[in-house]
């Protein structure tokens, strides 16, 4: 792999470019949908076990490529799971920018299940702020596996009719694959059926399709 760092983007107009994240679907009147547009925006730095995955899979290779990835810009100065802003990478087949992972606050109807006392709080439930991945699963992978902290980009206060396409599941359930699974089952808790009108186009961020696949793009 060879990576050349090109360019920094600097966070504050990172944040700017995030807030112009529309959702693939449209409203009614064929309108673009901004859930990001009066969210709270901040870098944060956090252990990934902070953090509840939206997937029970990640692919074996695109994990390899985040090590070395990280190897390599790291010799160059820059840490992949400890960035500040954006970066533009040249490789010899593309261009591509490389940008923190993204962190979703959403609250979440909880069931109280208490195996670690004796009171029984069967079909009681609460909305608890859960913070979820969103964007970059195999870095926060990444991070794990090294137990060290990474830097997100953390995003709360979204419109309660504008949730991540998938619910929280934990690392436990988290596996490693060689291909993409199949089926919905297998992939994850997808909120809905039509889920793909909840996807956020981080293409207007330069970083891909949201799952990270296609021609010049790096698995996040």
């Amino acid at each position: 792999m060879t990576v050349i760092v090109k360019q920094e983007v600097p966070w504050t107009e990172l944040e700017e470019r995030i807030r112009q994240v529309p959702l693939k679907a449209k409203d009614a009147d064929g309108n673009q949908i901004f859930p990001y547009a009066n969210a709270r925006i901040s870098l944060r730095s956090v252990h990934p076990e902070e953090l509840a995955p939206s997937s029970f899979y990640i692919i074996e290779r695109n994990l390899q490529l985040q090590r070395d990835l990280r190897a390599h810009l790291l010799c160059q100065g820059y840490d992949s799971l400890s960035l500040r802003g954006a970066l533009e990478l040249e490789t010899p087949e593309s261009l591509m920018r490389l940008l923190p992972p993204v962190v979703e606050v959403m609250h979440e109807r909880i069931g109280h299940h208490n195996d670690r006392g004796d009171i029984d709080y069967s079909g009681k439930t609460a909305h608890i702020p859960v913070h979820i991945i969103t964007d970059g699963m195999h870095r926060a992978a990444l991070a794990r596996e090294l137990n060290t902290s990474l830097t997100v980009i953390h995003i709360s206060n979204i419109p309660h009719e504008h949730p991540i396409y998938a619910l929280p599941n934990g690392w436990d359930q988290v596996r490693v694959f060689t291909d993409v699974p199949k089926t919905m089952e297998e992939k994850k808790f997808y909120r809905r059926r039509d889920s793909y009108a909840l996807y956020r186009d981080f293409d207007v961020l330069g970083c891909g399709k949201p799952r990270g696949t296609g021609s010049g793009q790096v698995k996040r």
